[in-house]
Protein backbone atom coordinates (compact mmCIF):
# COMPACT_ATOMS: atom_id res chain seq x y z
CA UNK A 1 0.00 0.00 0.00
CA UNK A 2 2.72 2.42 0.92
CA UNK A 3 4.92 1.80 -1.87
CA UNK A 4 1.74 2.74 -4.50
CA UNK A 5 1.44 6.09 -2.23
CA UNK A 6 5.37 6.33 -3.10
CA UNK A 7 5.22 5.77 -6.95
CA UNK A 8 2.33 8.12 -7.10
CA UNK A 9 4.46 10.77 -5.35
CA UNK A 10 7.31 9.59 -7.23
CA UNK A 11 5.82 9.38 -10.63
CA UNK A 12 4.57 13.60 -9.77
CA UNK A 13 8.51 13.90 -9.38
CA UNK A 14 9.44 12.41 -13.03
CA UNK A 15 6.99 14.10 -15.10
CA UNK A 16 8.06 17.58 -12.99
CA UNK A 17 11.50 16.63 -14.34
CA UNK A 18 10.16 15.67 -17.91
CA UNK A 19 8.30 19.11 -17.95
CA UNK A 20 11.21 21.19 -17.00
CA UNK A 21 13.58 19.61 -19.96
CA UNK A 22 10.81 19.24 -22.33
CA UNK A 23 10.09 23.21 -21.71
CA UNK A 24 13.84 24.77 -21.22
CA UNK A 25 16.02 22.07 -21.57
CA UNK A 26 15.22 21.51 -25.68
CA UNK A 27 17.26 24.59 -27.13
CA UNK A 28 18.47 22.43 -30.27
CA UNK A 29 21.57 23.79 -32.30
CA UNK A 30 22.94 22.45 -35.49
CA UNK A 31 25.99 20.70 -34.75
CA UNK A 32 27.68 21.45 -38.06
CA UNK A 33 28.61 24.56 -36.38
CA UNK A 34 31.35 23.01 -34.82
CA UNK A 35 32.81 21.11 -38.00
CA UNK A 36 36.26 22.96 -38.01
CA UNK A 37 36.50 21.42 -34.95
CA UNK A 38 38.87 17.92 -35.09
CA UNK A 39 39.74 15.82 -32.44
CA UNK A 40 41.89 12.95 -32.17
CA UNK A 41 39.90 9.54 -30.35
CA UNK A 42 41.28 6.45 -30.48
CA UNK A 43 44.00 7.31 -33.04
CA UNK A 44 41.22 8.19 -35.33
CA UNK A 45 40.17 12.10 -36.33
CA UNK A 46 36.90 13.09 -36.25
CA UNK A 47 34.58 16.04 -36.93
CA UNK A 48 32.97 16.96 -33.39
CA UNK A 49 29.33 16.42 -35.30
CA UNK A 50 30.99 12.79 -35.94
CA UNK A 51 30.98 11.74 -32.33
CA UNK A 52 28.16 10.08 -30.87
CA UNK A 53 29.38 9.95 -27.48
CA UNK A 54 31.12 13.15 -27.04
CA UNK A 55 30.13 14.48 -22.96
CA UNK A 56 31.59 17.41 -21.95
CA UNK A 57 33.36 20.16 -23.94
CA UNK A 58 35.00 22.45 -20.73
CA UNK A 59 37.74 25.26 -21.99
CA UNK A 60 38.68 24.08 -25.11
CA UNK A 61 39.08 20.44 -23.84
CA UNK A 62 36.96 17.72 -24.99
CA UNK A 63 36.33 14.66 -22.45
CA UNK A 64 35.47 11.94 -24.12
CA UNK A 65 33.75 8.69 -22.56
CA UNK A 66 32.60 5.42 -24.47
CA UNK A 67 29.15 5.08 -24.79
CA UNK A 68 29.16 1.54 -22.95
CA UNK A 69 30.11 3.51 -19.46
CA UNK A 70 27.74 6.22 -19.76
CA UNK A 71 24.56 4.89 -17.79
CA UNK A 72 27.43 4.46 -14.61
CA UNK A 73 28.48 8.21 -14.58
CA UNK A 74 25.29 10.49 -16.15
CA UNK A 75 24.46 11.17 -12.88
CA UNK A 76 28.10 12.50 -11.50
CA UNK A 77 27.96 14.29 -14.49
CA UNK A 78 24.94 16.08 -14.71
CA UNK A 79 24.90 17.31 -11.10
CA UNK A 80 28.16 19.05 -11.76
CA UNK A 81 26.30 20.61 -15.57
CA UNK A 82 26.23 23.92 -14.56
CA UNK A 83 30.18 24.10 -13.98
CA UNK A 84 30.09 23.66 -17.49
CA UNK A 85 29.52 26.25 -20.64
CA UNK A 86 28.48 23.53 -23.10
CA UNK A 87 26.94 19.98 -22.45
CA UNK A 88 25.77 17.27 -24.72
CA UNK A 89 23.17 14.88 -23.66
CA UNK A 90 23.91 11.55 -25.38
CA UNK A 91 20.72 9.79 -24.51
CA UNK A 92 18.83 7.37 -26.86
CA UNK A 93 21.89 8.73 -29.12
CA UNK A 94 20.40 11.96 -29.93
CA UNK A 95 22.59 15.09 -29.73
CA UNK A 96 21.36 18.11 -27.99
CA UNK A 97 23.11 21.18 -27.17
CA UNK A 98 22.31 22.90 -23.92
CA UNK A 99 23.90 26.06 -23.79
CA UNK A 100 24.32 27.68 -20.21
CA UNK A 101 21.99 30.76 -20.40
CA UNK A 102 24.27 32.96 -19.21
CA UNK A 103 25.65 33.62 -23.02
CA UNK A 104 21.68 34.73 -23.66
CA UNK A 105 20.40 38.28 -22.82
CA UNK A 106 18.55 38.92 -19.37
CA UNK A 107 14.88 39.27 -20.94
CA UNK A 108 15.67 35.37 -22.55
CA UNK A 109 17.00 34.10 -18.61
CA UNK A 110 13.65 36.25 -17.44
CA UNK A 111 11.51 34.60 -19.14
CA UNK A 112 12.77 31.44 -18.82
CA UNK A 113 12.67 31.61 -15.11
CA UNK A 114 9.18 32.29 -15.31
CA UNK A 115 8.12 29.53 -17.09
CA UNK A 116 10.53 27.31 -14.45
CA UNK A 117 9.00 29.03 -11.61
CA UNK A 118 4.96 28.31 -12.99
CA UNK A 119 6.51 24.41 -14.10
CA UNK A 120 7.06 24.25 -10.01
CA UNK A 121 4.09 25.93 -8.56
CA UNK A 122 2.11 23.55 -10.77
CA UNK A 123 3.75 21.11 -9.43
CA UNK A 124 3.15 21.89 -5.97
CA UNK A 125 -0.56 21.88 -6.52
CA UNK A 126 -1.03 18.89 -8.05
CA UNK A 127 1.09 17.12 -5.20
CA UNK A 128 -0.85 18.87 -2.19
CA UNK A 129 -4.39 17.52 -4.42
CA UNK A 130 -2.38 13.86 -4.39
CA UNK A 131 -1.90 14.16 -0.61
CA UNK A 132 -5.67 15.68 -0.42
CA UNK A 133 -7.08 12.95 -2.21
CA UNK A 134 -5.06 9.78 -0.80
CA UNK A 135 -5.87 11.15 3.14
CA UNK A 136 -9.57 11.50 1.98
CA UNK A 137 -9.21 8.01 0.50
CA UNK A 138 -7.69 6.33 3.03
CA UNK A 139 -9.87 7.90 6.09
CA UNK A 140 -13.18 6.39 4.37
CA UNK A 141 -11.94 3.24 3.46
CA UNK A 142 -9.96 2.17 6.48
CA UNK A 143 -11.80 2.14 9.74
CA UNK A 144 -8.97 1.20 11.66
CA UNK A 145 -7.91 4.43 13.53
CA UNK A 146 -4.25 3.04 14.00
CA UNK A 147 -3.45 2.07 10.44
CA UNK A 148 -4.95 5.44 9.28
CA UNK A 149 -2.73 7.19 11.78
CA UNK A 150 0.48 5.05 9.91
CA UNK A 151 -1.15 6.06 5.93
CA UNK A 152 -1.64 9.20 6.48
CA UNK A 153 1.92 10.13 8.76
CA UNK A 154 3.45 8.16 5.21
CA UNK A 155 1.28 10.43 3.02
CA UNK A 156 2.90 13.34 5.03
CA UNK A 157 6.44 12.07 4.44
CA UNK A 158 6.27 11.15 1.10
CA UNK A 159 4.86 14.79 0.25
CA UNK A 160 7.40 16.58 2.24
CA UNK A 161 10.21 14.27 0.49
CA UNK A 162 8.95 15.07 -3.08
CA UNK A 163 8.30 18.68 -2.31
CA UNK A 164 12.18 19.32 -1.33
CA UNK A 165 13.01 16.99 -3.86
CA UNK A 166 11.42 19.11 -6.77
CA UNK A 167 12.94 22.42 -4.52
CA UNK A 168 16.63 21.14 -4.98
CA UNK A 169 15.42 20.34 -8.36
CA UNK A 170 14.30 24.00 -8.70
CA UNK A 171 17.60 25.23 -7.55
CA UNK A 172 19.78 23.01 -9.43
CA UNK A 173 17.84 24.39 -12.44
CA UNK A 174 18.06 27.86 -11.63
CA UNK A 175 21.82 27.65 -11.38
CA UNK A 176 22.42 25.87 -14.14
CA UNK A 177 20.54 29.27 -15.86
Amino acid sequence: MLNIIKDKFNNILLSFNKEIKKKIFNKNINLNLFNNIKINYCNKIYNLNELSNIKIIKKNIIHIIPFAFMPKIIKKIEYKLNKYNIYFNILNKKKYLFLKLKDYDNNMKKNIFIVLKNICNNFYIKLKILREKLIKQYKISLLNKDNLYLIIKNINIFFIKIKKKINELFIFYKNTI
